[in-house]
């Protein structure tokens, strides 16, 4: 008996179905998986137990993605993406805890800089006077204040969750802001420091150019603060009753020096 013509375009349809269906899970599979880049150059650590990428090396990709792991160990360090004229944009794995100080020191190749909350440690001078033109983090505020940071000029355009930092509210979860925790976020016209905050470290805020408002919950506070070489002229307002004081802080001189100005309107 033949089969029916009816029975024939179904089982054509079902085949095209599962065509699609496994056509469209090898697309999706492909999509989810990064193209690593290869060719970068790596060195392994003094213990053995992780490497670190140090290099482009051969890698001539315009989007550069480390992958997490070489050679079957964790890739935890990044150093040596220096004077670098190539043009490229660098994605971070969520396995680097640590960008080493000099990282991309002199590197005008570098557009972008893309990294998660697993890093916690970020080197002297990883890039110097703003030399890395957009930085894009996808942690939380919160956790960016955690990070150790040490003298780097961040410089504009700094996203964090992929919004251009131009407003800074120090979270409740914050007690201290960490030395250079801002250095260089040009882009920020406003702060505002909360009551749970009990300690700004020197250079938190330094050469914040942009900054027009700096406001204390409570502006007694602002004397505990080690607000001296910030680098940056600000007038200090109180939210609750909305005394304006000015403060002239920088270089070397007093700590806390300012003077009361007139009330706000």
């Amino acid at each position: 008996m033949k089969p029916s013509k009816f029975f024939c375009s179904g089982m054509a349809i079902i085949f095209l179905i599962f065509s699609l269906i496994g056509l469209s899970s090898c697309a999706h599979k492909q999509d989810d998986e990064k193209q690593w880049s290869v060719g970068l150059s790596y060195t392994i650590s003094e213990d053995g137990k992780h490497y670190i990428v140090d290099g482009l090396g051969d890698c001539v990709d315009p989007n550069v993605y480390i992958p997490p792991i070489y050679n079957g160990l964790p890739v935890t360090e990044l150093s040596g993406f220096n004077y670098i004229d190539t043009r490229f944009r660098l994605y971070l794995p969520n396995s680097i805890t640590k960008i080493n100080d000099g990282s991309f020191y002199e590197s005008s190749g570098l557009v972008a800089l893309n990294f998660g909350n697993s890093v916690k440690n970020i080197g002297f001078e990883t890039c110097n006077f703003g030399s890395v033109p957009s930085i894009y983090y996808e942690g939380t505020l919160e956790e960016w204040c955690e990070i150790d940071i040490e003298n780097v000029h961040f410089g504009s355009n700094i996203h964090i969750q992929n919004e251009l930092v131009t407003e800074l509210i120090i979270p409740k979860t914050i007690s201290t802001v960490k030395r250079g925790t801002f250095y260089s976020f040009t882009n920020v016209t406003k702060i505002i420091i909360p009551t749970n905050v009990l300690n700004i470290e020197e250079y938190a805020f330094s050469n914040c150019l942009s900054v027009e408002e700096f406001y204390f919950e409570d502006i007694t506070s602002i004397w505990q603060f080690n607000l001296y070489q910030q680098t940056i002229n600000f007038t200090a307002k109180e939210l609750n009753n909305g005394v304006a004081y000015k403060y002239l802080i920088g270089g070397s001189g007093p700590k806390n020096t300012g003077y009361p100005c007139s009330k706000l309107s």
